[in-house]
């Protein structure tokens, strides 16, 4: 007879799934398209190699959250390192969210958030994006009243939809909320928009940041978290210790103090971000909406969404569908390098010419 051995939570979730074949035009995950430096990469290696790998990483990182300090704007003892903003954000929820409390979060949203708050039997809200997925603040005024959430968390700007929420509208959300708000600020150095004023005059704010996209390191898993130093302290009792390894440490400082190519990279993917958005929008058989991430929302308008993927795939090329009924007909496309952009388009030229013949 087989055994039930795990929490029905855990064994009632699906497995995490997304395609990372090699030798394609790899869209989907929203990574930025450049390295950092070789230069750079060289030194580190070097660096790296003359390390004590028999020791702990450095538990308490003080020179380096001064670094961090300096490029945040924030202080040091507000700021909590992670391996990636994932791991943080499983920290947050651990400090704050139990069995049976309320979780607020975007419809459609990020799919990690559903994903902790089930694991952690939360009761799930959820606040509905407008019909142009759009951030209705109102509405979402209005759900944190009903619902008196213990948690909320809003991506801004938003994954997979690309709206932002303005500081005066954030400051709105937490005079209505009694609870913690989460702003999950993933993609803030291509919007430049951030909440991150608003911490010393509310202490149920966190913010969420990452060094996956703009930095171009997701493949190190670096993230922090902003806060105020009680708050901080708090999520830190949830954190495993010694999760940043010395390898991790070491490139973040680094980059921190080379990071003029961030802003380098940043204006190359808002420039072919816009390129690529103005080469959707001439094609009538799908709608783009507006983005200020480095990725662009997709409406299907006469295909199924999934066979418009499918065939991209066949082609070497990936892109992102959902489960999420709001964007059943949706697809997502990172920006990539500029020759990447323009085989997607070329190819989703393509593929919506050969569905059309097969439609008539």
């Amino acid at each position: 007879m087989k055994m039930n051995w795990a929490k029905k939570e855990i064994a009632e979730l699906e497995d995490y799934s997304v395609s990372q074949e090699e030798g394609t035009i790899k869209l989907n995950q929203n990574e930025c398209p450049y390295e950092i430096p070789c230069s750079l990469k060289k030194k580190l290696s070097a660096l790296w190699g003359t390390m004590d790998w028999a020791r702990y990483p450095k538990l308490h990182h003080s020179d380096l959250l001064t670094s961090l300090s300096r490029y945040a704007g924030h202080s040091p003892d507000g700021i909590l390192l992670g391996v990636g903003s994932n791991e943080l954000l499983q920290s947050v929820f651990l400090t704050f969210l139990g069995k049976g409390d309320r979780l607020l979060i975007p419809d459609p949203g990020f799919a990690v958030y559903s994903r902790l708050g089930k694991i952690l039997q939360a009761k799930i809200d959820l606040s509905a994006m407008d019909h142009d997925f759009r951030y209705d603040v109102d509405r979402i005024v209005r759900d944190i009243k009903r619902a008196n959430p213990r948690l909320a968390v809003f991506p801004s700007p938003h994954n997979p939809c690309g709206d932002i929420l303005e500081t005066s509208e954030i400051e709105e959300l937490l005079r209505a909320c009694r609870g913690v708000i989460v702003i999950d600020e993933a993609y803030y150095e291509f919007s430049t928009v951030t909440a991150a004023k608003l911490i010393p005059k509310y202490g149920n704010l966190l913010i969420l940041r990452t060094f996956s996209k703009a930095f171009g390191l997701a493949g190190l898993r670096l993230g922090y978290l902003l806060g105020s130093p009680e708050m901080i302290r708090l999520v830190r009792k949830a954190q495993l210790p010694f999760s940043v390894n010395s390898f991790n440490q070491l490139v973040l400082s680094y980059v921190l103090r080379h990071r003029c190519y961030v802003r380098k990279n940043v204006q190359a993917v808002i420039q072919e971000r816009e390129r690529l958005r103005r080469s959707l929008a001439q094609i009538h058989k799908i709608r783009v909406y507006p983005s200020w991430a480095n990725f662009l929302l997709l409406k299907m308008l006469e295909f199924p969404a999934g066979e418009v993927m499918k065939k991209l795939r066949m082609r070497n090329i990936l892109v992102r569908t959902f489960s999420s009924p709001r964007l059943k007909d949706c697809l997502r496309v990172t920006i990539g390098k500029k020759k990447e952009n323009r085989a997607f388009i070329m190819t989703l030229k393509e593929v919506l010419n050969e569905l059309g013949k097969v439609s008539t």
